[in-house]
């Protein structure tokens, strides 16, 4: 009797170690060639699009437990890019986001609201609470997302709105009717 009590005793002291380490947070990075953020600024007279390619950042997560997911997502002002160099220049120039002194964008994740856990291969729907920093202003934002844990990385495209005004961002009263206060930021990430 006492050997198969010795057996699990072993096989539960080999296992315990994973069992621990998958009940706990794991630390992700961005994987900067599958995400990306794109914005939109739809004004009276002209739509801009822009992209922003160099999206780097960190993931914490147990998928067992979302409440204790962080997250840090950067996108550097000099990658923003709208299809036209001038207004590229005019973007990061002083009279706007001023990429010489506020040189990043930065979401930190404080809070995930909607589902508790994240099942392997599914995709769930969630509001992602947290702070974004623009032009040296922080604020708080909650984003729309689709969230997928797939093969020890998560996956999400997330969706929100800003307005620059609230980030002390003033537009020019000449081109205000080419350049919308409420921008729609749309980003897909990938963290492994």
């Amino acid at each position: 009797m006492r050997i198969p009590t010795i057996r699990g005793l072993i096989v539960a002291a080999l296992l315990l170690p994973s069992l621990l380490a998958s009940a706990s947070p794991r630390e992700l990075q961005v994987d900067r060639e599958k995400s990306r953020a794109t914005f939109e600024s739809a004004a009276r007279l002209e739509t801009i699009h822009g992209v922003a390619d160099e999206v780097r950042g960190t993931v914490e997560v147990d998928p067992d437990d979302l409440s204790t997911a962080r997250a840090t997502v950067v996108v550097p002002v000099a990658s923003i890019r709208t299809g036209i160099e001038l207004r590229d220049e005019h973007l990061r120039g002083e009279k706007w986001l001023d990429a010489k002194r506020h040189p990043e964008i930065r979401f930190e994740l404080t809070r995930v609201e909607g589902p508790s856990r994240l099942v392997e291969g599914e995709e769930v729907s969630a509001k992602l609470h947290g702070r974004l920093t623009v032009h040296g202003v922080t604020r708080p934002v909650v984003a729309s997302a689709k969230i997928k844990w797939a093969r020890g990385a998560v996956e999400a495209k997330a969706r929100f709105t800003l307005k620059l005004s609230e980030h002390g961002v003033e537009i020019p009263s000449v081109v205000q009717l080419k350049v919308a206060d409420e921008i729609t930021v749309r980003v897909q990430l990938r963290a492994s």
